[in-house]
């Protein structure tokens, strides 16, 4: 940290600049600092001023320039597609404008909180925001790491309240499957059983099913064929709705094209060419009308999947496996069950204590 706070309350300084080839440590009170945001301009005025004097010509990029750096030379090398479009995205529309006209060193801690403040206020999500920070924080990152600048300000993530999802019961989920029809019932079926992502689904190959499993080895998303979400495959196992449905659709796609090889999309369209995402939306949602449901998306499936999984007792471990994710907290929230599902799972130790009773 370029601030700290000394026992006596005041503020205190401590920079390291690069003077002569060599790296420089610099420790000196912050004098009038009355709190930390005060003591931390004084701090990067220090550092642009030691800066200038060590190099004159030395000057960190506007912000702008770096950011058409950025993702020109590292986001569109090391990122997927649909995450480069992501970023491109936040910052042409977001973090740009706002930052416009400032170089990178001067860029603060205030105007950090600034930003998020604003975006807060014109009625962004926490989550939102925060996309937005993991942004400006990797781009700070690598120009720290290609020395374009000599510190980075600081972006706290805003905390989240509790994340909400939407999910069918299991009688919802019956009648959903019984208003389908063709290969969108083919679709759900699989959706249901296996909880691939939408771009998985339309990913899917014929080489990637097996008899008793399939393997996720890439989605599609916006358009582009691409890894799926967690950058490595995974093995999903089949039960046999889901494997009775997925081999009618892999031979219906055999049917619809002269390419019959194993690379081809397991669910297509009437001329054996690969879904898009735009084309199974608005089946799903008269096919939610149709049942009397809500309408909801393919991602609702998933969720249904794990939900299911987890109100018949299944560890959250195994769940987590099933759908690729890479961090275990993405999947507690599927611990928090359906009131009913507590309830009939609390008066099972009704059973419990008649057998012990004498």
């Amino acid at each position: 940290m370029s601030v700290r706070k000394r026992p006596d309350g005041g503020w205190r300084i401590d920079i390291v600049i690069r003077r002569g080839g060599k790296s420089v440590r610099i420790k000196k009170a912050a004098k009038g600092a009355r709190n930390k945001g005060e003591a931390m301009e004084l701090e990067r005025r220090l550092r642009r001023e030691l800066e200038s004097r060590a190099d004159p010509s030395a000057k960190s990029p506007l912000f702008a320039e770096f950011a058409d750096d950025f993702l020109e030379k590292y986001a569109r090398a090391n990122n997927k597609h649909s995450e480069y479009e992501s970023k491109k995205a936040i910052l042409n529309q977001h973090l740009v404008p706002w930052f416009s006209g400032l170089r990178m060193d001067e860029v603060g801690d205030e105007d950090v909180e600034a930003y998020k403040a604003a975006k807060l206020k014109l009625g962004l999500s926490e989550k939102t925001v925060n996309n937005h920070g993991a942004v400006f924080s990797r781009m700070y990152r690598i120009a720290l790491e290609w020395k374009r600048i000599s510190f980075t300000p600081r972006w706290k993530p805003l905390k989240l309240p509790a994340q909400e999802f939407d999910f069918l019961t299991f009688e919802e989920a019956r009648a959903l499957v019984a208003a389908c029809g063709g290969q969108l019932h083919c679709m759900v079926v699989v959706a249901l059983n296996t909880g691939l992502r939408a771009g998985e689904l339309l990913g899917l190959r014929c080489a990637d099913v097996y008899p008793d499993k399939i393997v996720v080895r890439r989605a599609i998303v916006r358009g582009k064929a691409t890894t799926p979400k967690s950058h490595k495959p995974r093995e999903v196992p089949l039960n046999n709705r889901a494997h009775g449905v997925i081999a009618l659709a892999a031979a219906r796609s055999v049917l619809q094209t002269a390419d019959s090889t194993a690379a081809m999309a397991v669910f297509t369209n009437t001329h054996g060419s690969e879904l898009t995402y735009a084309m199974c939306r608005k089946p799903l949602w008269r096919a939610c009308k149709q049942a009397g449901l809500r309408k909801i998306g393919w991602h609702v499936l998933r969720h249904t999947f794990a939900s299911h999984l987890a109100m018949l007792g299944v560890p959250i471990m195994t769940i987590k496996e099933l759908l690729g994710h890479s961090d275990v907290r993405m999947t507690l929230r599927y611990a928090h069950l359906s009131p009913v599902a507590k309830v009939e799972a609390v008066a099972k130790l009704d059973d419990v204590g008649k057998e012990s009773s004498p």
